[in-house]
């Protein structure tokens, strides 16, 4: 139990031993950012086992005869001397990991701050926390972090009850899937992919598990028919909000998705479009005035995402300026669509752009209007 805290010790020793290292071994020695970034990086990798290891005494499984002993310990009976050493023994760890967790909530909420100020020795620092993940992204580590405890605390809270833990340990998956679904969080595409894929088949197996448990009944039953019925309730609450926001786009009479649209339905209102212009001709100002290879070097620090998101941004403003620029600019699919001239009498709707091109057909703007929809 003592052997988190004792790693971590140790890892400050060799951190302060590298520092007395000769001239010749100077290579060797441990610069401080990267020496707080290991211990984070220990941390976090120890903190679901710190967890499962400290909760352990709190696992008491109620026995026929009265009595209660700690689940994976059945020699153990709950309450006695020896007993409470190992409560002791795991609040010590629990307070550990609530510090842990409080450092990882500071270093989340400053790292905007002090990634503006382009201070590099806090980034490195805190690199184990922030380097796998989007940088729009970047407090996806907490809850990474926070799964593995939220994952073991139906043990101790329902260790009786394998219909709780199961439905608890469902709760706690689904909402993190998504989250991770809602934000995509890792910088590599197929991560996400297979991160999602393994939680989705976690549910499947919790589901599957669930039909091993024999039928509820008395006063359990009657507990997992009110939670039933919560869910259903709030069931019908989205599907209220869902038509609150149907009637509100019908009044509202703007394109879907653009940002005439109402901030309630685009949940958040979008950027200031007279600030968005003067800073794109800004960047169109320094582009010009670098070589191409100059701009595919730039490029090259961008993340996938950031290029994905610029090649439809090129298309979408392609598609806007019409004419050949169009299909100069087309760099991702879309769906589209293109009458010929003449056809388009049905069309009346003010948002609709309509523009010639060399063809002699007429393209209507994708992001404008309310019929279309990106693939």
């Amino acid at each position: 139990c003592l052997f988190f805290p004792l790693a971590v010790a140790m890892l400050v020793a060799l951190g302060l031993v590298s520092q007395v290292l000769p001239a010749k071994l100077s290579a060797w020695r441990w610069s401080r950012p990267k020496t707080l970034s290991t211990m984070g990086q220990f941390l976090q990798v120890g903190f679901t086992t710190m967890s499962n290891i400290a909760l352990i005494p709190f696992m008491c499984i109620q026995h026929p005869m009265g009595q209660s002993s700690v689940l994976q310990y059945n020699a153990v009976v709950c309450g006695t001397d020896g007993h409470s050493g190992m409560v002791i023994v795991g609040v010590l760890l629990i307070c550990m990991g609530c510090i842990f967790l409080a450092l990882l909530t500071w270093l989340v909420t400053v790292a905007p701050t002090k990634a503006s100020k382009g201070d590099m020795q806090f980034l490195q620092s805190c690199r184990f926390l922030l380097f796998r993940f989007r940088v729009d992204v970047w407090w996806y580590g907490m809850v990474v972090v926070l799964r593995g405890p939220l994952l073991s605390l139906p043990a101790v809270a329902f260790t009786d009850s394998a219909r709780a833990q199961l439905l608890s340990l469902t709760v706690v998956l689904a909402v993190s899937l998504a989250i991770q679904l809602a934000v995509w969080p890792w910088k590599t595409p197929a991560v996400n992919l297979v991160d999602g894929t393994i939680t989705l088949l976690l549910v499947f197996v919790i589901a599957t598990a669930s039909a091993f448990v024999p039928a509820a009944s008395g006063a359990t039953k009657d507990v997992f028919v009110g939670v039933s019925l919560g869910f259903m309730s709030l069931l019908f609450l989205c599907l209220g909000v869902m038509l609150v926001m149907v009637v509100l786009a019908l009044i509202s009479r703007g394109p879907m998705g653009s940002a005439q649209e109402l901030s309630v339905l685009t949940l958040g209102k979008g950027p200031d479009l007279a600030v968005l212009a003067s800073r794109f001709r800004d960047m169109s100002d320094v582009g010009t005035q670098m070589s191409h290879t100059d701009l595919i070097r730039t490029l090259e620090n961008l993340s996938v995402y950031d290029l994905r998101g610029l090649a439809t941004a090129m298309t979408s403003l392609g598609d806007e300026w019409g004419g050949a620029l169009a299909a100069h600019l087309r760099t991702s699919r879309r769906a589209s669509i293109t009458t010929k001239a003449g056809k388009l009498d049905d069309l009346h709707d003010s948002a609709t752009k309509m523009r010639r091109i060399p063809d002699g057909s007429t393209t209507v703007s994708l992001s404008a209007h309310p019929a279309v929809c990106e693939l």
